[in-house]
């Protein structure tokens, strides 16, 4: 598959249009239906957005690597991740108001001694 081809083919497999994507990654919108027509190709800073966007190798976007690596959710997870999060979100949801709560302690104590400091100079 050219490199024009799997543009598109993956932008239209993660459902995102070409707006979409100039908009996250700053190429412009006819640079880019310029490479998925095959009138223009990439520099190489192109080809790293593209491929950070897509969370893929450039090897993929070129063809030259044809495994997809494994898919990512638009929140970075992948999917094992995500089943991981799923199946334990009621332990996770604790932990996290646990740390929260040791978060908001430890900025309550930062500003009494913040104030001590201020009284003590005053």
């Amino acid at each position: 598959m050219s490199f024009p081809e799997k543009l598109r083919s993956i932008r239209k497999e993660l459902k995102y249009s070409v707006k979409e994507i100039s908009e996250h990654t700053g190429i412009p919108y006819r640079s880019l239906q310029s490479y998925e027509m095959g009138t223009r190709k990439p520099s190489i800073e192109v080809l790293v957005k593209l491929s950070d966007f897509f969370q893929v190798s450039s090897d993929y976007l070129l063809d030259i690597e044809t495994e997809k690596p494994e898919e990512k959710n638009i929140s970075g997870l992948s999917k094992s991740d995500e089943e991981f999060v799923m199946q334990n979100q009621e332990q996770l949801i604790q932990i996290l108001k646990e740390k929260q709560s040791e978060i908001d302690k430890l900025k309550k104590e930062n500003q009494e001694l913040k104030d001590k400091l201020e009284a003590s100079v005053d």
